[in-house]
């Protein structure tokens, strides 16, 4: 009695003095002179994009001009490195002054036809013996040239031998038939000629090229290899069923190599969280070709772009798979098909580059998929239950069934008690056209009933965990699309009664 006597002046003085506020009053509570009073415990409204927080940033979602919502994914642009046509020639190569034109067979690989070049770097060097009388001599190089004046080189030997070289930066050289020829004259004071055979050399060093133009034969272009995560199947462990429709993979080359060149993949594949892979099949797996500048765009580049969808390749089934990270290797092989051996160029900045756009439209089926929303709570606050009735409210906007169930969960991170004692609420999708979007939302109300002792065992939990089991119309049968604008609201609140 002296309880009860306690709490009735305690409310009739907050009454007449408005000095203090009701218990309770930090949770918005409606308390009247009742042994019973309704709380709202949480309150969250779930978009799609509330599902991808946390990503690291590889996928990310966008709203089309449609509104529809879709996955996407942007790779960094990869290219092939410059391509030497003569990495492998001998660091030296040398020849003897054994007449008076000395034809040498341009350095390249077997194979290939060099029809011009323009140097980048090297040497052309000669020798010769000293002479016992002095002697003027001439070298002629017709084939290489620079602002198309053949090289000549005059210079005097007498009674120490002869060394000097032409840094062949910033000179061009069109072999005849395959060939360049080096000449020299020699004579003395008088005009009388002096054969200098079999007492010198000229020797080649490894050069490299800034502009070449000819058949370079089959030679491959690698990318590096790359990869990227799928953050939604990542971050959501694989349960159910999820089958997207359209999903597709748009390969964006920019080819400045004046070659023709076939693309290929040599590793495309995709794995998932138990280490499955699937290798994805597409028109680039026996080869594909780009389009290339012709010699008189030299200088250009040229945009080849292929989409992967579900008519050419099996990404419906790679993207199905589950997969949590993706791998490409891709190689570029130049000349196949060019049985006539038609002539290309290849400049020291030719490149060519790719890059990656993976979509995913947010169309598909689903069955039996798991999702989860963690919540704080507190129950703490509440003392002295006699009995409590938690409330569900839910306001459905995706067209997609959803069951639902939540868990109470300590500050330890334990499971203390589930929410639904038997099975898990059914809620109702979105109704929707044939076409799958959505007409309105579906609003549902759920009310679950505890006895003192029940509540009593949740009073520690810190938050709840809502698990939602999701499936699209006709038990994930039915496609259905997600736009930006569908939401799901949630709402918790708890009656409860009080001994006074």
């Amino acid at each position: 009695m002296n309880k009860i006597l306690t709490i009735l002046f305690f409310v009739t003085l907050c009454c007449l003095t408005n000095a203090c506020k009701l218990p309770y009053d930090d949770v918005d509570l409606n308390v009247k002179l009742t042994p019973e009073y309704a709380v709202p415990l949480v309150e969250t409204d779930i978009n799609m994009s509330d599902l991808f927080d946390g990503f690291n940033g590889q996928t990310y979602l966008k709203v089309g001009s449609d509104g529809r919502l879709r996955m996407s994914y942007s790779s960094r642009v990869l290219e092939t490195p410059s391509y030497n046509l003569f990495e492998g020639m001998p660091a030296i190569l040398q020849f003897p002054v054994d007449q008076q034109n000395v034809v040498i067979p341009f350095p390249s690989p077997a194979g290939t036809r060099i029809d011009a070049i323009d140097f980048k770097k090297g040497f052309l060097k000669w020798y010769f013996d000293e002479q016992p009388t002095p002697v003027t001599v001439t070298i002629t190089i017709p084939q290489v040239t620079k602002n198309g004046i053949a090289f000549t080189k005059n210079f005097m030997i007498s009674n120490t031998p002869y060394r000097d070289s032409l840094d062949l930066n910033g000179w061009s050289c069109v072999p005849t038939l395959g060939n360049i020829v080096i000449s020299y004259q020699a004579t003395k004071s008088n005009g009388e000629f002096v054969s200098l055979n079999n007492k010198g050399t000229y020797e080649i060093t490894r050069f490299e090229s800034k502009k070449l133009i000819g058949y370079f034969g089959l030679f491959v272009l690698s990318f590096p290899q790359d990869s990227f995560v799928f953050d939604f199947f990542k971050t959501w462990r694989p349960n159910g069923k999820i089958r997207f429709t359209e999903p597709s993979i748009t390969f964006n080359f920019e080819n400045s190599v004046g070659i023709s060149s076939r693309i290929l993949t040599s590793l495309a594949e995709t794995e998932n969280k138990v280490g499955e892979r699937l290798a994805l099949q597409s028109p680039l797996t026996t080869g594909f070709n780009i389009e290339n500048p012709s010699l008189s765009q030299n200088g250009e580049s040229k945009k080849t772009t292929l989409v992967l969808n579900s008519k050419n390749s099996n990404i419906v089934d790679v993207i199905s798979s589950y997969p949590i990270v993706f791998r490409h290797l891709i190689v570029a092989v130049t000349n196949i098909g060019n049985t006539s051996k038609t002539a290309g160029f290849i400049n020291d900045d030719s490149r060519i580059k790719v890059s990656l756009n993976l979509d995913i439209p947010l169309v598909g089926t689903a069955e039996s998929f798991t999702v989860y929303d963690t919540l704080a709570l507190d129950l703490s606050k509440f003392s002295e239950v006699t009995n409590a009735e938690f409330k569900i409210t839910t306001d459905n906007g995706f067209p997609i069934d959803m069951t639902l169930q939540g868990y109470f969960v300590n500050s330890s991170g334990a499971i203390i008690d589930s929410l639904v004692q038997k099975e898990p609420f059914i809620l109702r999708g979105a109704p929707t056209t044939p076409a799958g979007t959505t007409i309105g939302t579906s609003l549902a109300y759920n009310f679950i009933k505890m006895d003192a002792a029940k509540f009593s065992s949740i009073r520690s939990a810190k938050k709840v965990i809502v698990k939602y089991t999701v499936s699209s119309t006709n038990n994930g049968a039915n496609p259905v699309v997600i736009y930006s604008n569908q939401k799901f609201g949630l709402k918790l609140g708890v009656r409860v009664g009080v001994n006074l």
